[in-house]
């Protein structure tokens, strides 16, 4: 499909049914007020405090809301509510697939049924097919180390039945369990037959990229943009081809870029690395996929080069069976 732009005062708008997916997006991070408030059952206590309001405090007051969000969750149906309201909106934007990032290692350490929350999104997906396609990738939580890591993987092997999980991450604090402990994991992951990814070089710098890139091997990169501070890395992923799945709102939003003219997007296009863009967590940042391809617009990407970021956003889909 050609990315027609529409011409509005100052810029211009990039055309919302050109054809693409999105590949980095948390389903828990989907959650609005609205939305949550729609879960509860009649009668129960009002949404907590922590939810309820406007995200405020750069990544730290993210990540507290994050920890309250997943705590909240208790339900396997909300994860599948989720899922459906992200699914019934997606073919407005021209999301033709999407890969929800699923934090089953924090539902695990909380107790909860891997099982049931990976059915509940698998059903909402197959109400959705074929007009948007649905996976998941399971996340593990760096901070939480190796073994947690491991019983992310175990639990996700276990509901391979259920074809909907396609791949496995590391997300989390990169400054915490350093990338080589994670190396075994990964290796275990690919020889299941999943795709793996891993969050680098969004709040450390490039030896974070770098050192995911040496000792886990994966196939993408989550955010990356650190990479722009060192031209012999952005040489290594221009040439490797591993794709860095950007998300340039949520970087605005948690503070590690300070305004828009400072984003890297536009010296990782120019130095010929495969970047895809996605939202992170939409429904916390009060954003979807149409901004982020303005805001790439806005940072001087013409027709073409959006076109070649959707192109790139195809190309990377796995299909659930």
């Amino acid at each position: 499909m050609s990315l027609a732009l529409r011409r509005a005062p100052g810029r211009p708008e990039p055309d919302p049914q050109l054809a693409k997916a999105e590949l980095h997006v948390h389903l828990e991070g989907t959650a609005t007020p609205a939305l949550l408030r729609g879960f509860l059952p009649p009668g129960s206590a009002p949404l907590p405090a922590a939810l309820a309001g406007p995200l405020l405090g750069g990544l730290s007051g993210f990540l507290d809301r994050y920890r309250v969000l997943l705590d909240w969750l208790e339900l396997p149906s909300a994860y599948g509510g989720l899922a459906d309201a992200y699914l019934s909106h997606a073919p407005a934007q021209g999301i033709r697939h999407v890969e929800f990032t699923v934090s089953l290692g924090a539902a695990l350490r909380r107790g909860r049924d891997p099982r049931a929350i990976l059915e509940s999104i698998a059903e909402a997906a197959a109400r959705h097919r074929p007009r948007v396609t649905a996976a998941v990738l399971v996340d593990a939580v760096r901070q939480f180390g190796r073994d947690e890591a491991e019983a992310t993987l175990r639990a996700a092997r276990g509901c391979a039945d259920l074809a909907i999980v396609v791949g496995f991450g590391l997300g989390g604090d990169e400054r915490s369990v350093p990338a080589p402990e994670f190396a075994r994991v990964f290796a275990a992951a690919r020889d299941a037959g999943l795709r793996t990814t891993a969050h680098a070089g969004e709040g450390a710098g490039p030896e974070s990229i770098r050192a995911v890139l040496d000792s886990l091997a994966p196939e993408r990169i989550a955010h990356g943009i650190a990479a722009a501070r060192d031209a012999e890395l952005l040489r290594r992923l221009a040439d490797s081809g591993v794709p860095l799945d950007v998300c340039i709102n949520s970087n605005l939003r948690t503070g590690v870029v300070a305004s828009l003219p400072e984003h890297p997007l536009r010296a990782l296009v120019d130095a010929g690395v495969r970047v895809t863009l996605s939202t992170d967590d939409p429904g916390l940042f009060e954003a979807d996929l149409d901004e982020e391809y303005r805001l790439a617009a806005r940072l001087g990407l013409d027709e073409v080069e959006l076109q070649r970021l959707a192109t790139e956003s195809l190309r990377g889909i796995r299909l659930a069976a």
